[in-house]
């Protein structure tokens, strides 16, 4: 509405980010962004079940918020990928090894991928268009939806993005706590202890 109820267009439709740019390749990236907005647009038209939010599983007593594909949660093989500082470089490639494995038979590959050697193992999952199942600690808000490559992924159907947070509506700096909170969480969707509805 304009002055005195007067109906005018917008100029910028609802939802609209403007941003300051600070860091260098910046300006670069969101050019990118902007040229691949019909593309993404075009994926979320075609594909709308897989960018809807959906509230409808409860984990470890958690309500959770989630976009990508549902269907996930029902493959029956599925395997946390949790990465402790304390593991060493053997137990290391004798997991990625098992997880690998896990994704070359369809199961799916499950965690927050937080540290070096989770995101090394989501994006060799990813390379080989292996089953993730994303744990994230991001406000989903109205307006959420996954960035850069985790968007495409989910388009393909190959991702679920889950939230613990159902509430949040602003992302803040991840705390120790909410990274516990994750691994916990992914290690209870790998023995198949959620519900959906």
């Amino acid at each position: 509405c304009g002055i005195d109820g007067e109906n005018r267009p917008r100029l910028f439709e609802e939802g609209y980010c403007d941003k300051i740019l600070h860091d260098s390749g910046q300006l670069e990236r969101w050019k990118h962004y902007l040229d691949d907005n019909p593309r993404r647009l075009m994926l979320k038209k075609t594909h709308p079940d897989l960018f809807r939010q959906r509230h409808e599983l409860i984990i470890d007593g958690r309500r959770c918020v989630a976009i990508g594909n549902p269907f996930l949660m029902d493959i029956p093989d599925k395997m946390a990928v949790v990465v402790h500082r304390a593991v060493s470089a053997d137990e290391y490639d004798r997991k990625e090894r098992a997880w690998m494995q896990c994704g070359a038979n369809y199961g799916v590959l499950v965690g927050a991928f937080i540290s070096e050697r989770e995101q090394k193992v989501k994006e060799a999952a990813r390379a080989r268009g292996y089953l993730i199942i994303q744990l994230t600690s991001d406000a989903m808000t109205a307006m959420y939806k996954p960035g850069g490559v985790d968007f495409d992924t989910c388009a393909e159907g190959h991702m679920l993005i889950l939230s613990p947070w159902p509430d949040k509506v602003a992302n803040t700096g991840l705390t120790r706590q909410e990274c516990l909170t994750m691994n916990t969480l992914a290690e209870k969707i790998a023995e198949g202890l959620f519900e959906k509805r």
